[in-house]
Parts: structure tokens; sequence; C-alpha cells
């Protein structure tokens, strides 16, 4: 239901059903996440920054969730990367991480660094092509520059600034030609603009992944790459220019 509302231009109402939900419960990790994820948009920083750390705090210390501990702690990096503070809490998913191989589990190596931690898993690519429909100005600033670091050429038309109508979509698909895959932030962009562009991908055999709504921001997208890059690479090795 955000999707359409956001698609409709009603960012406040969602924004006012959120925090309804949250004051109903202070500790709903997904609520927190898209209220951080709406104040991102917004570029409202410092109350993303907060609703991130809650989460965090949420996923840490009450769900003791190592794994979505480390992932909501990237969010925050990709927003406070020089903030020494941090690394406090990677610190301390070190020591929950320790305490766990006492007990005889084997969690997941954690990296020694923030720096580490923001770019852990993510492929090198070399050249590939992909194209992303969806989300805000805000994800694609943050996250084109590290991409393209990793030798990936991206094109996003984010909700922003693709435009509307049907000139809209005939750039878009036009770029699906020489695209590798496609990438659809379904959050921030309506169905009624994103199905076209899927449908003509498939009709070109290009891959397409959707993200689903709650993605968790930026390293849901992030996470959502690294599943996605084995066909990229498929399809790159097939040719396609």
């Amino acid at each position: 239901y955000l999707a359409a509302l956001y698609a409709e231009g009603r960012g406040e109402e969602a924004e006012r059903l959120l925090l309804e939900e949250l004051r109903a419960d202070p500790q709903a990790l997904e609520v927190l996440f898209d209220l951080a994820e709406h104040y991102e948009g917004q570029g409202n920083w410092r109350k993303a920054a907060e609703h991130w750390q809650k989460a965090l705090e949420v996923a840490l210390y009450r769900e003791k969730d190592l794994d979505l501990s480390r992932e909501v702690l990237r969010n925050l990096l990709f927003l406070r990367p020089h903030d020494e503070s941090l690394s406090l809490y990677l610190e301390e998913l070190k020591a929950v991480s320790r305490g766990l191989e006492a007990l005889g589990e084997s969690p997941k190596a954690l990296p020694e660094t923030k720096e580490e931690l923001l770019e852990e898993g993510l492929p090198q690519f070399h050249g590939e092509h992909l194209l992303v429909v969806g989300g805000h100005t805000q994800l694609r600033s943050r996250l084109v520059p590290l991409l393209e670091a990793r030798g990936l050429k991206v094109d996003w038309f984010d909700a922003d600034t693709a435009g509307v109508g049907k000139e809209a979509l005939r750039r878009i698909q036009n770029r699906l030609e020489r695209a590798h895959g496609l990438m659809v932030v379904s959050s921030y962009v309506g169905h009624d603009f994103s199905e076209p562009v899927r449908l003509e991908a498939e009709r070109l055999g290009v891959p397409v992944y959707v993200i689903p709504g709650r993605a968790r921001g930026a390293t849901g997208f992030l996470r959502a790459l690294k599943a996605f890059a084995p066909e990229l690479f498929k399809r790159a090795l097939k040719g396609v220019q």
C-alpha cells in the first residue's frame, strides 16, 4: 500500500500511517525500516539515521539476529560513514558472534572494519550493464558511484527523475535492448509504470529481478544485486552489447 501512496504523491499520508503503526508497536522492525527509507527519500538524513539505529538496536538486543543486525548497521554506515561511534556496534556484533561460536554455532565471519562491511559480499563486475527502475533519488545517488566503482554500468530511473507518460516509458524501454539485466525497486514506483518495462524486458529476454517494497534501504538493494549478479554475468557472456 505504501508504493501506491508514493506513486500518487501522498508521501505525507504514508508517513502518518507509518507513525501510527510505530506508536502501536515501537519495536516493529518492518515499520522502522519503512520510516527510515521514507526519511531517506525526503533527504532527512538525521531522522533516517535515528530509525535505522533504533532498528539496529531492536535487531541486535531484542531479536539477537546477527545477520539482520549487520545489514542494518550497513545502512547506517551509508548515511554516516565517518561516524566512529558506529565502530562500537561492529565490535558488539563481533562479541555476539564470539558468544555464538562458544555455544557451538558457526556464525558468518564479520569484517574487521566499517569500510569492509560496506562492500561485504558485493561481486566485482566487468562492464555489465544494469537498468534500474524505481527507488528514490537519494538511494540512486548513494549507490551508483559504489556500483560503478565495482565495474557495473548503471542506468537508474528513480521515481523523481524517470518522468511520466509514454515518452518516459519509451526512453527506458530503449535502454533495455543493451541491458544485461533489469531490477525494479517496487517501492516508490507504480505498477502501471514498472509493469510495461518488465514485460518488455521479458520479451527481449532480459533477466528481471523485482525487489519487494520492504527492501531495507541500500543494503536491501545490494543483497538483491548479489543474488541477481549470476543472471547479469550469463546475459553478458551471451554477447549482448
